[in-house]
């Protein structure tokens, strides 16, 4: 059961469009807005604030355009008199239809943003132009500044720490990847990197994104592709180094093209705008301020393709941790090979962490992948999330940092999204990531500043521990009812929220115990659940697994675990799930 007695967290200080107060809930000049421009905005929900009103103006003929994202609510575009022109809804912080009108007369017109339920929301209006992307600005939705972090210069003579980034590659021109100081090769900065990498030189001088790719348009074309051998277990493998950059290596294994989207053609350059976004916020992108001696490995990987590229980067002893924000669609009943994509994903995952890397990977957005209610889904079936050693991580809302109620689970832990991060199309620009697929690099953002603070403290400390710490001092949100995300009750926080909200707190709190020598904080109630969660993901996806193909329930040897996976399925959103999509026997021993 979901309490409804419990109090409701404070939102933060209403700050509509950067007005420094809430905008009216009917028809008012009191807050203005521009052509060109991008906003967020706060609802606090029922019964106190379900509308905000945005005043602008424009001329008989213009085009007006608007753009917006929310949790999930309706922009209207209004008369003065309060006449509705056109209205566009937006859910799982995906606008549906882009909102368009035409201004039968000059004069003042509003733009509306409403629902019931309380949330913070992006939004940006064009008046005779285009809408530009809707991008935070402001606390509510991105935290610290509203933009990315500032970046301390990074020194070859520190002890880096290397994140792999499993995605759709990187745009290595962006300012938050910038690290003039690391000029050298590489193989001279860090320990085991490759000597015979590929120095790629490029025009990191230019202002402008479309004119520095076409400058180095024949270097692009020259990067090759790898490949992989599984059953050899063998590479043939093309690592490139980006002098300069914070960027200390790319690799590709083909192409990411979405569905219904066209694929890319220049190797680790993102040409989706997924993996750059990952990437940076992999880096620090989120943090108050990111640590430049955090580096990242761009690991482009095709969409149905992914284990070549985790096998690979699982095998670099060089690379520290690995994020993933890319995975099988959960819930899906699996053919004999069950994840469809190759063998053994959950192999390669088992051998990042019995190396010691942390692997953090996306719980996933529901079933539909849209966030749709109520389209939730269990991280049992997949086998990128129910792979045992696997760090799942969940989505937190912005600004009350509560489990969104569409996110697979169990998790075990979550971080806000959407959030700022970088855009793939410019060397400074901003754009919004969202989903899972941000929350999982921003938490890993935050295990990797912990893990640079160690470094630079001179402290021995293995990558597990400190992720064993982090998590252990993130902290249960503070339950708001009423709200589209309310959360668990305290005694079942652990199924859609793990540990809690990894955030700043988080990390300084575990930097606390790590500068101190202490053990990680005991979580009773989290360990318990957890010891019982890692005993299904064994039956499920361990050796011999009954979702590897190797064995049925019936034919487990593990009865406790048997016991334990009916007991497991049975916490809210998961036996339902399964028997809907064809894991009914998973229900019963």
């Amino acid at each position: 059961m979901r309490s409804l007695g419990r109090r409701r967290a404070p939102w933060p200080p209403q700050d509509d469009a950067g007005s420094g107060r809430d905008a009216p809930g009917q028809p008012a000049d009191d807050v203005t807005i521009a052509s060109g421009e991008s906003y967020d905005g706060l609802l606090e929900g029922f019964p106190t604030d379900t509308s905000d009103h945005y005043a602008f103006e424009a001329e008989a003929g213009d085009t007006i355009e608007v753009r917006a994202n929310g949790l999930l609510g309706c922009a209207y575009i209004k008369t003065a008199d309060g006449t509705e022109l056109a209205f566009s809804c937006t859910v799982g912080y995906t606008q549906l239809t882009t909102l368009t009108a035409r201004a039968d007369s000059d004069g003042t017109y509003y733009l509306e943003y409403a629902y019931v339920d309380g949330h913070p929301y992006l939004f940006s209006l064009g008046v005779g132009e285009p809408a530009p992307r809707p991008i935070p600005t402001s606390g509510a939705l991105s935290g610290p500044g509203g933009g990315l972090a500032d970046v301390t210069p990074a020194d070859p003579a520190d002890e880096q720490t290397v994140i792999a980034v499993v995605d759709t590659g990187i745009n290595p021109y962006h300012d938050v990847f910038a690290a003039p100081n690391l000029g050298d090769h590489p193989s001279q900065w860090i320990d085991g990197f490759p000597s015979d990498a590929q120095t790629v030189d490029l025009s990191l001088g230019v202002d402008d994104y479309d004119a520095a790719v076409k400058a180095d348009n024949d270097t692009w074309n020259s990067l090759q592709r790898s490949s992989y051998d599984q059953d050899a277990n063998t590479f043939d493998e093309h690592v490139y180094a980006f002098p300069q950059t914070r960027v200390a290596a790319g690799i590709s294994f083909g192409e990411y093209a979405a569905t219904g989207g066209e694929a890319g053609t220049r190797a680790i350059l993102d040409e989706d705008g997924h993996g750059t976004g990952s990437a940076a916020l992999a880096a620090g992108a989120s943090l108050a301020e990111a640590d430049g001696d955090v580096v990242v490995v761009a690991v482009e990987v095709p969409a149905g393709g992914f284990n070549d590229g985790l096998f690979w980067a699982a095998q670099q002893p060089w690379i520290d941790a690995m994020t993933v924000s890319l995975g099988t669609v959960a819930n899906v009943p699996y053919p004999s090979e069950p994840l469809g994509f190759g063998p053994d994903v959950e192999t390669a995952i088992d051998t990042a962490t019995d190396a010691g890397k942390p692997v953090y990977v996306a719980s996933g957005n529901g079933v539909s992948g849209t966030g749709l209610a109520p389209d939730h889904c269990t991280t049992y079936t997949s086998g990128y999330t129910g792979a045992p050693t696997a760090t799942r991580i969940g989505a937190a809302e912005p600004g009350s940092e509560n489990p969104a109620w569409w996110h697979c689970v169990p998790v075990d832990a979550i971080a806000a999204t959407p959030v700022p991060s970088a855009d793939h199309a410019s060397v400074s620009g901003i754009d919004s990531h969202s989903g899972t697929s941000a929350a999982t690099p921003n938490a890993i953002g935050h295990w990797a500043e912990l893990m640079q603070r160690s470094h630079d403290n001179g402290l021995t400390v293995e990558r597990q521990e400190v992720s064993e710490q982090l998590l252990h001092e993130a902290r249960p949100a503070d339950p708001q009812p009423a709200v589209g995300a309310e959360p668990s009750t305290q005694a079942s926080a652990p199924v859609d929220q793990g540990y809690g909200v990894v955030n700043e707190g988080a990390l300084e709190r575990a930097w606390d115990r790590l500068a101190n020598g202490q053990a990680p904080a005991e979580r009773p109630l989290a360990e318990t659940f957890f010891e019982q969660d890692q005993r299904v993901r064994q039956l499920l996806w361990g050796s011999g697994g009954l979702l590897t193909g190797e064995r049925t329930l019936e034919s487990s040897s593990d009865t406790a675990a048997s016991e334990g996976l009916s007991t497991a399925i049975e916490q809210p959103g998961s036996c339902g799930w399964l028997v809907d999509n064809g894991f009914g026997n998973l229900c019963a021993t």
